[in-house]
């Protein structure tokens, strides 16, 4: 087998870990999220994992919403108070749900 055919089965096989994890993004992840300022925690299944990982949802001003706070106004509030503590997504760790904090 020469070196070209290996990096072609290299590529397939990271292409579909990539497809497998975009898939799996899809579906709605339920987390449960802690204010470390007060020690609340909330549950919520609304959203996919990308939402919570990459997406509107991995800072802080999305994540105040589900304690019934409004007051970013489109200002970003940086990941600093809302962290996940549990999830059920395939393919995502609570590391990559929390990166920036």
């Amino acid at each position: 087998m020469g070196a070209d055919t290996k990096l072609d089965q290299w590529e397939t096989a990271r292409v579909s870990e990539t497809t497998l994890r975009r898939l799996r993004a899809r579906a709605v992840t339920v987390v449960r999220v802690l204010d470390t300022q007060t020690g609340h925690v909330v549950w919520n299944g609304e959203h996919n994992a990308y939402y919570w990982a990459e997406g509107d949802g991995a800072c802080d001003c999305n994540r105040e919403r589900l304690f019934g706070f409004d007051s970013s106004a489109g200002v970003c509030l940086g990941c600093k108070r809302f962290v996940i503590i549990e999830c059920d997504a395939p393919g995502y760790t609570l590391a990559e749900f929390n990166e920036g904090y």
